[in-house]
């Protein structure tokens, strides 16, 4: 009786021994995993270190290798964003830079080269005074109830430019408002007109979006 009570506890002993160390296992697995998925997570995220600009002003983008549709890439990507739209204020941001900044993030995250990416913006309509510089923007734009006295569009632009999206005005709602090309901001061409524009872009395989 008392060798079969002996018997008996190194039994338990062992058991508990080998749940403890099964516990143990567990622990450090779920740890691992935890502090992997952890790391690959910020991994996956884009460096905006070099962007500060568009991820303030369009948000961020994160890397989806498990997406049943992911950007191409080694082929061209060719998009011309009409910008008709303006908000009701204009001291704030044309909400279509923002969403093409997030285009620009959403391809730069994905890995595709930069250098397969062709996005034009073309201002006409509404849209235009956009294109401008400060002074013209808040001498079109200002009236007695709101004051205005820069494009907040300018440093977006900008950044955007850096980015190789180019942009383009329209010349015929030039015409129409009586500014000039001096009117506008360094690096917008102005062209014939953002109707027959956007319809070269599109004969030449351009996604047209308007925005």
């Amino acid at each position: 009786m008392k060798q079969r009570n002996i018997f008996q506890k190194r039994s338990f002993s062992r058991g508990r021994f080998l749940l403890l160390l099964t516990l143990a296992a567990t622990a450090g697995i779920l740890t691992l995993s935890f502090f992997y998925k952890k790391k690959s997570f910020a991994q996956s995220n884009y460096n905006y270190g070099n962007d500060p600009i568009l991820l303030r002003y369009a948000g961020g983008a994160v890397s989806l290798p498990y997406a049943a549709d992911k950007p191409a890439h080694n082929t061209p990507v060719k998009a011309i964003f009409s910008i008709l739209n303006f908000p009701s204020n204009p001291n704030l941001i044309a909400p279509g830079l923002r969403l093409i900044a997030h285009i620009v993030n959403l391809y730069r995250v994905a890995g595709v080269n930069p250098k397969d990416v062709h996005l034009d913006v073309v201002f006409h309509g509404n849209g235009t005074p956009a294109a401008f510089d400060n002074q013209t923007y808040a001498h079109h734009l200002s009236r007695p109830d709101l004051k205005v006295t820069k494009n907040p569009d300018i440093p977006l632009i900008r950044e955007l430019q850096k980015d190789g999206v180019k942009m383009f005005v329209c010349g015929q709602a030039m015409h129409v408002l009586h500014y000039h090309k001096k009117d506008i901001l360094p690096g917008i061409k102005e062209v014939y007109s953002g109707l027959t524009f956007i319809i070269n872009r599109q004969n030449h395989h351009y996604a047209y979006f308007e925005l």
